[in-house]
């Protein structure tokens, strides 16, 4: 009996050690992901911190007033916002992915208005492992993102026109935007788009700037603009292929 108990205790203390192990080194790998912080993301995103505590991964954000909100009006569901950090870890890189699943930590994501504002959202350790095991690809990373999109409508996409609908049909993105608001009637709109081409409103910049657009693009979809007015009964149609705009982001 007492051997028995003498091997548990070994093998407990071995577990315990290999443990502190891979926290250790995970701890390593957050501490020099924080000496890069302070990162801008982008105008009004500023990626804070990166901290190990208790048991989590925790990254805060400091978000300008009308990022916090297009935030919030994003992760509208617990689901969203659990997707949306399990495709904020593919971000990471391979070292940092490794050590948290080997130290089975969770990670929180602290989002700070600057009003003063604060949301949070987490994955426990049982989802964080099984999001890096098992990314989301293709498909799903876009039906995310069209979803992520939809929380921000109507969108002012400037000259008093609004983006109002974003969906996928068969293998076509489509984006619906209203005219009414602005000094444009649909006959003006159909004569500006009557000898446009897709190079004239993307660059390769633009495609790789913008996530929804390039997955739809490695998904092999073609772009819809659709035009309409509250005004108006008629619509215009602008067409970009797939191939076009691949040519594009390959320039």
């Amino acid at each position: 009996m007492k051997t028995k108990l003498l091997s548990l205790v070994v093998l407990l203390a071995a577990v315990l050690a290999s443990c502190n192990m891979f926290k250790s080194k995970l701890a390593l790998e957050v501490a020099d992901a924080n000496e890069e912080c302070p990162v801008v993301i982008e105008p009004g995103m500023t990626v804070e911190s990166f901290v190990l505590e208790d048991n989590e991964l925790v990254i805060t954000y400091k978000l300008s007033v009308d990022q916090y909100r297009n935030s919030i009006a994003i992760l509208r569901t617990p689901a969203l916002e659990k997707q949306m950090a399990a495709m904020m870890i593919q971000e990471f890189d391979d070292d940092l992915r490794r050590e948290l699943v080997a130290a089975e930590v969770g990670m929180k994501i602290v989002l700070k208005c600057e009003d003063g504002n604060t949301k949070e959202f987490a994955l426990n350790s049982a989802e964080l492992q099984n999001s890096i095991q098992h990314p989301m690809t293709g498909q799903a990373v876009l039906d995310l993102q069209i979803q992520m999109m939809q929380g921000r409508l109507p969108m002012d996409v400037g000259g008093g026109m609004l983006m109002v609908e974003v969906t996928k049909q068969g293998r076509n993105l489509r984006c619906v935007t209203d005219i009414s608001g602005s000094s444009l009637s649909i006959a003006q709109v159909k004569a500006n788009l009557a000898h446009m081409k897709a190079r004239d409103l993307f660059t390769d910049d633009v495609i790789e700037d913008d996530p929804l657009l390039s997955t739809a693009l490695k998904q092999g979809c073609d772009l819809l603009y659709v035009y309409k007015s509250k005004n108006e009964p008629d619509s215009v149609l602008f067409t970009m292929t797939n191939a076009e705009l691949r040519a594009i982001a390959n320039d």
